[in-house]
């Protein structure tokens, strides 16, 4: 088991000005090259009581997109990734009420699925078209690029950001 050494709050900012919405969230045409160990399981994901295991390469089946974001700490450049709400639906989750998120260091949110699917919440599974390690925040952590800049100027909750996600329980 890997230790839980990371924080659990994730704060993000727009490299490009102008407004943030969907428009910032862009379809990727082709699909991303997997790695060696894209099989291999990285999300538990728990509907109704089934629990079953996904891997990237999994996640990486559903439409990809991108979006072009700067972390607080120094990571600038283009995520790639699937809509949390396409990877519920996807699963059987898209008709719950909620979803349980838990990252390795036990940090956890409950996300109301009406404000997944209205945020556009983002769940980025690469970096500059590279797997994330796990020392980066990876493999998979959870953007908001819609609130990227109020979360910068402090006008909205950082509380929902959250990294290194290793399950995610479908709640009514």
């Amino acid at each position: 088991m890997l230790a839980r050494i990371y924080g659990s709050v994730l704060l993000l900012a727009l490299v490009a000005s102008g407004p943030v919405g969907a428009a910032d969230i862009t379809a990727m045409t082709a699909p991303l090259a997997m790695v060696a160990a894209a099989n291999a399981p990285i999300v538990k994901i728990t509907v109704g009581g089934q629990t079953r295991e996904i891997s990237l390469a999994d996640i990486e089946k559903l439409p990809l997109k991108q979006t072009t974001l700067a972390t607080n700490w120094g990571t600038k450049g283009t995520w790639q990734g699937v809509l949390l709400a396409d990877l519920a639906a996807a699963y059987g989750m898209g008709a719950s009420g909620q979803l349980h998120l838990l990252a390795l260091d036990d940090y956890a949110v409950d996300l109301n699925m009406s404000d997944i699917r209205s945020e556009q919440a983002f769940l980025a599974t690469r970096f500059e078209g590279k797997p994330i390690p796990l020392e980066e925040k990876g493999p998979v952590l959870l953007l908001w690029p819609s609130q990227s800049e109020a979360a910068l100027s402090g006008t909205a909750s950082l509380a929902n950001w959250i990294w290194s996600i290793v399950e995610m329980t479908a709640k009514n």
